[in-house]
């Protein structure tokens, strides 16, 4: 029987049984659990874009969080067996694009194995250091100093060189494997018409 309170909302026993639980006892079941959770962590959708010997490389990342402020850097994981991981080392300079919300196509042209994406991508020189994607609601160029492998991924670890940003530009948002919209206003401030919006009721 679904017992709710007083104000609609359901009481803590009713909650529990729409848990899900895994653990250690089971590596596949909780790996897929894991898999799961995470996609209920809403994030916001970046590129990391390099330059390398005249070579454009590209890929999308949600994994990515500031490491420090003072100085600035970064941390960005990437997957051991995509191009982009392979073609940055230690010293290379790579732009990090945290893109807007209606930079959907960017994202999943830089996830995709297309060989020729980068044609497909608009990107600029950020300070003659790194190219950006154009359009993002922030850009960064962004300097390796250390790279570690661990697992599937690597994790680079990046000082900071330049960032430009607009206040005014929705961020990308990605929630239960897609992009959703988790604001009402444009980038100009007008509203979005209810019919085009795509937000997920939390």
């Amino acid at each position: 029987m679904r017992v709710e309170s007083l104000s609609g909302k359901l009481h803590f026993k009713e909650r529990v049984r729409l848990m899900h639980r895994a653990d250690e006892s089971n590596q596949e079941q909780l790996n897929v659990a894991y898999r799961t959770a995470c996609g209920l962590y809403s994030t916001p959708v970046a590129a990391v874009t390099a330059r390398v010997e005249s070579e454009l490389f590209g890929a999308t990342v949600n994994s990515f969080t500031s490491l420090s402020l003072d100085p600035a850097m970064l941390v960005v994981c990437l997957a051991q067996a995509s191009n982009t991981a392979k073609a940055l080392q230690v010293g290379s300079q790579f732009g990090l694009s945290i893109l807007s919300s209606d930079q959907e196509t960017i994202a999943r042209t830089l996830a995709s194995r297309d060989p020729d994406k980068m044609k497909a991508v608009l990107l600029r020189d950020l300070d003659g250091l790194a190219p950006v994607v154009e359009g993002a609601q922030s850009q960064m160029a962004c300097h390796v100093e250390d790279i570690v492998p661990h697992a599937t991924h690597v994790i680079i670890i990046a000082r900071l060189k330049a960032i430009e940003y607009d206040p005014t530009r929705l961020p990308a948002v990605y929630y239960k494997g897609r992009f959703v919209l988790r604001m009402s206003e444009r980038h100009d401030g007008s509203p979005i018409p209810p019919e085009l919006r795509h937000v997920e009721t939390l």
